[in-house]
């Protein structure tokens, strides 16, 4: 039986567009990180994802996200590799989401969206889908077509996954005008495919290339306080600020994040969807500038 895994991503788009990815004669380090799952208090192995957050000319930004242990995948491939029926059954299956690269226009609006993955028997990453945002427009790409959307009003970016540096411009804006947690405008993109069972690591589930559906629709996107509490991560506790993220599509369907974030609003962990012991915490953080 075939589990379904959904993406969301949702998309503010207002033209700009930014430097090619992997442009850095001119980028400035501003900050860098690493979030874990943490389960009832443990670290999940195979969970880390590393960050950086570059400051490009004209304030814009770019974030660079990464899964770290792309060892362990090419290790699980290679064994199954070893059989030539099962290798030739997983040519096309990759790990979803082993990269993801954000640009970003002042005021940390996304402009761009890349999400990479990697494929389960060979040491090579593919683009799995690049979301870019015009004035009134968003157009999403992947090696099997495209979807776009039109609209009157602009429409914010947001790929709601379980990536807490993604959720870091939302809660920074509701910080500096709690007055005005929204809602933002935004398109919802929705990915989803059959999961393909394999015999690694649970967290390591690979995706059949060419099953995805793919959906956009319009949302919209609020955060509230919930107040201050303790939050422990490893063998320290942080005074943390809690919100509640909630996207509502127009169809009335809501996903929501609980994130926790630090008196300056850096984001300190967060509960995606369906989570219910576990957290994405930040385990590693090193400040350069101030963004």
């Amino acid at each position: 039986m075939f589990q379904k895994t959904a993406f969301l991503l949702v998309v503010v788009l207002t033209g700009l567009s930014l430097p090619c990815f992997g442009q850095s004669a001119e980028r400035e380090k501003v900050e860098e990180g690493r979030y874990v799952l943490l389960k009832k208090g443990g670290r999940v192995s195979a969970t880390g994802r590393s960050w950086t957050l570059w400051r490009l000319p004209e304030n814009r930004y770019e974030l660079e996200d990464r899964f770290e242990d792309l060892e362990s995948i090419d290790q699980m491939g290679a064994t199954m590799a070893q059989d030539s029926k099962l290798g030739k059954k997983l040519q096309n299956q990759v790990f979803p989401a082993a990269e993801m690269f954000v640009q970003y226009e002042a005021g940390r609006q996304a402009t761009r969206l890349t999400v990479r993955g990697r494929y389960i028997t060979r040491k090579q990453t593919m683009d799995l889908l690049t979301c870019i945002r015009e004035a009134a427009a968003a157009h999403c790409s992947r090696p099997e077509g495209k979807v776009n959307i039109s609209f009157k009003e602009p429409r914010e970016l947001f790929y709601a996954t379980p990536v807490p540096e993604l959720l870091q411009p939302w809660i920074s804006a509701f910080m500096e005008k709690p007055q005005g947690g929204g809602p933002w405008k935004v398109v919802i993109l929705t990915l989803s495919y059959p999961v393909i069972p394999t015999t690694g690591p649970a967290n390591l589930t690979s995706v059949e290339l060419g099953m995805e559906k793919l959906a956009l629709e319009k949302a919209d996107l609020t955060v509230s306080a919930q107040g201050v509490e303790t939050l422990t991560i490893g063998d320290r506790q942080f005074h943390a600020r809690k919100f509640l993220l909630t996207v509502k599509a127009e169809t009335g369907v809501a996903t929501e994040f609980t994130v926790w974030a630090d008196a300056k609003g850096r984001v300190l962990a967060m509960k995606a969807p369906g989570q219910t012991d576990e957290i994405m915490a930040l385990v590693q953080y090193k400040s350069y500038a101030v963004p």
